[in-house]
């Protein structure tokens, strides 16, 4: 036995110390669900949830709905028949005949068969010789003979069978129908790694280890006389197990595999800097950090060897200060980027003096081919610009080149920020409450209803402790998360029915996983629910749900929605409703004016351009077009400042800033008036008051005020009527509600 075979004997408990392991039902890794019906002991094969003999009896049932056929009066499977003993009392040897064992039934033969209730009494069990209790473990009958330790009805199924080794022969009787990994055949190495390899597994408590999955594996390194997990790495088992071997593609058998490797990687002590530096594939959890899609960094594609051997040096300094490992590997791959360019180009850089100035204008002229996108241009830039940074900081290439740099002027322009706020008439559609409750499951509601009333990036919500609604005095409730981006903790306040939302959904996983910590735990692979939902799942089931509601634009447009859209759309509004840019930052927890500001600024650009849009009117009902050409842009801001100035609750004044207003609040009849869409309500409301002023007047013989209120209908009838053919639509208002909020503010 070699040292490791020996470490994993060490580490192996009883239960997994078996040639044959079985996997309970229920088990929550290795067992198959029980069956839905009541009192059966099998374990669910089948999508409705049922064993193989309850499944087969519902479809003989022409299959009718199974939550209803479970609540029948199912009758139970057949359990396994209990042997009976001799009738003789004391006796217990196996039934041969007429309820007697061989030995007492040919004394009753011989005494010619009389009447067997009367023979029986006063019979002696048969002690020709010692026996011992059949080997089978549940079987209480005594042995039939001296050579072998079964009773005469395992002894016969033995014979049957083709008299298999009575070890064998005992074990495969215990487990009878039971789920089973058998690792019989297999090289002792092997099944101690396979032995291992599964109490990793259970000890993990994340992925679902079955052996309906894992048997054909099993079975197929038998064939090719495999003696270790470790002859092959986990390339060339992909090759051996599913090409060579026909096993066909699982993805829960490499799974397998690729995680025993680790693990007795980890047995070994094969883990940490000293292991994994020298390789060219790093793997991340060797190096303590957490399983996640980016599972390596890869250094195999990067040429010459000077440069991988500085890369290894620079990524490793990089995770040593802190660099996140997402961050390390873009920067490793703007640097795998630059050496495709000289594997394409046919440059040599034998040495670090050969990477000068040149060279690197020459893949400048490269990546802005290869590379058309400005923002991805920028971040290769930077990766490989922070490389070489590096090596001439800290001298670890005394030889590179001087010219070995990149300027601010190398970089291409920084492209203008686009808005990417949804629109109200979109996000409209999208909080709708018969929208809403179209989600496919509870807790994509409640994360998507957080996303879009508090404005939460999606890593952080979707990370949410289960406990994470903290109250003051008053009963106000405050979401508690931590700020990822910024490695912080911080309280944003939420509403009572928001509040009721997360509650009902912590009660939901506290059923579900009484001791788990997360919020919104994934389904699938999160068997003690520490696993928060995949940032991919979500996206997914966001899709989904917006295509189920049908979300369309103004233009009736098919609509993508993203999760930081949320965050863009909640800051704007907070923006667009007056609430100080130094409230803002506290809301999203920004570090910086600068990150809040540009939500100012964007919000802006946005009113600026849907005002543009919106139908506008005079007193008289004329539409009025908007100036073009150079001083567009300066009448924009005489009126926004004016309407800042002059805040009416019908529509905006376009008077500039430094004339007085000589129509005393009259502003029906001033020239300067100016209204759209929105204020239709505000205006048919005055139009009937107007009418009883004028009413009123009338009556009391006074003409002046009659003939100014006269003037003031007439007008208000032009505005009404323009307003109400023009082409606006429902979004129009909300868009100059918009606008007139963001002036008075």
């Amino acid at each position: 036995m070699d040292s490791l075979t020996a470490r994993i004997a060490a580490a192996l408990r009883p239960e997994f110390d078996q040639a044959v392991i079985v996997a309970p039902v229920g088990h929550p890794v290795l067992g198959l669900p029980p069956c839905r019906v009541l009192g059966c002991a099998g374990g669910a094969i089948t999508r409705a949830g049922l064993c193989k003999g309850h499944h087969t009896r519902w479809h003989r049932a022409d299959r009718p709905d199974v939550g209803r056929w479970v609540q029948t009066d199912q009758p139970p499977l057949q359990p396994q028949r209990i042997l009976a003993s001799c009738a003789v009392e004391g006796c217990r040897r196996g039934q041969c005949a007429a309820t007697l064992c061989s030995g007492h039934y040919q004394l009753w033969k011989r005494s010619d068969r009389p009447k067997l209730g009367q023979w029986i009494i006063g019979q002696q069990p048969l002690s020709a010789f010692p026996r011992s209790v059949c080997a089978i473990g549940d079987c209480t009958l005594d042995a039939e003979t001296k050579k072998r330790p079964l009773c005469r009805n395992h002894d016969h199924r033995w014979r049957t069978n083709g008299m298999p080794p009575i070890e064998q022969f005992v074990i495969d009787c215990d487990v009878r129908g039971a789920d089973i990994f058998d690792l019989r055949g297999l090289p002792d190495r092997l099944v101690r790694e396979i032995q291992y390899g599964l109490q990793c597994r259970v000890d993990e408590s994340r992925l679902k280890t079955q052996p309906r999955r894992l048997m054909p594996m099993i079975r197929c390194l038998s064939q090719i006389g495999a003696h270790s997990l470790r002859e092959h790495t986990i390339e060339e088992w992909d090759a051996v197990l599913f090409t060579g071997a026909s096993l066909g593609r699982t993805n829960s058998v490499i799974a397998f595999v690729r995680d025993t490797l680790a693990s007795l990687d980890r047995l070994q002590g094969l883990v940490g800097w000293d292991t994994e530096y020298p390789r060219d594939i790093w793997k991340l959890t060797n190096l303590g950090f957490p399983a996640t899609r980016l599972a390596v960094l890869r250094f195999d594609r990067i040429h010459p060897h000077w440069m991988r051997d500085l890369a290894k040096r620079w990524c490793r300094w990089r995770l040593s200060t802190g660099s996140s490992a997402g961050v390390v590997a873009s920067n490793l791959y703007a640097l795998t980027r630059f050496c495709r360019f000289l594997e394409e180009t046919g440059r040599g850089v034998p040495t670090p003096a050969a990477l000068d100035r040149p060279m690197i204008e020459e893949y400048l002229a490269w990546v802005a081919v290869r590379c058309p996108d400005p923002n991805t241009r920028r971040k290769d830039l930077g990766g490989l610009a922070s490389f070489l940074r590096t090596l001439q900081q800290h001298r670890w290439a005394p030889d590179l080149s001087p010219g070995a740099v990149l300027f601010r002027e190398d970089y291409p322009p920084i492209p203008a920020p686009k808005a990417r706020a949804l629109s109200e008439f979109v996000a409209s559609q999208l909080e709708l409450e018969s929208n809403l409750c179209r989600f496919a499951e509870p807790r994509f509601r409640v994360l998507t209803e957080i996303l879009q009333r508090t404005g939460l990036r999606v890593g952080d919500a979707r990370r949410l402790t289960i406990d994470c609604i903290d109250r003051d005095q008053h009963g106000a409730a405050y979401l508690r998360y931590h700020n990822h981006k910024m490695r912080r903790d911080a309280r944003t306040p939420i509403d009572d029915a928001l509040a009721e939302a997360i509650t009902a959904q912590q009660q939901r996983v506290r059923k579900q996983f009484p001791t788990g910590p997360i919020l919104f735990p994934m389904i699938v692979a999160n068997l003690d629910g520490t696993r928060p939902i995949d940032r991919a799942a979500y996206a997914q089931n966001l899709d989904a749900w917006v295509s189920a509601c049908e979300i369309r634009t103004e233009a009736g447009d098919n609509v993508h929605v993203r999760p930081h859209q949320f965050r863009h759309t909640y800051a704007t509004r907070l923006i667009n409703s007056g609430v100080p840019q130094h409230v803002v930052k506290k809301l999203l927890d920004h570090d910086s004016d600068t990150m809040t500001a540009h939500y100012a600024r964007l919000s802006m650009e946005t009113v600026r351009e849907e005002w543009s849009r919106a139908t506008k009117v005079d007193i008289h009902g004329q539409e009025i077009r908007e100036l073009d050409g150079e001083l567009a842009e300066a009448v924009w801001l005489k009126n926004s400042l004016s309407r800042a100035k002059m805040a009416l609750p019908n529509g905006y004044c376009t008077l500039p800033l430094q004339q007085t207003c000589e129509y005393a609040n009259a502003c029906l009849t001033c020239p300067m008036f100016l209204t759209t869409p929105e204020f239709l309500p505000q205006h048919r409301t005055q139009l009937i008051e107007t009418r009883v002023l004028i009413e009123s007047a009338r009556a009391r013989g006074q003409q002046r005020v009659q003939q100014m209120n006269e003037t003031v209908e007439k007008n208000l009838l032009n505005i009404i009527g323009t307003l109400q053919t023009a082409p606006s639509t429902c979004a129009d208002a909300q868009r100059g509600r918009d606008h007139k909020d963001n002036d008075a503010r």
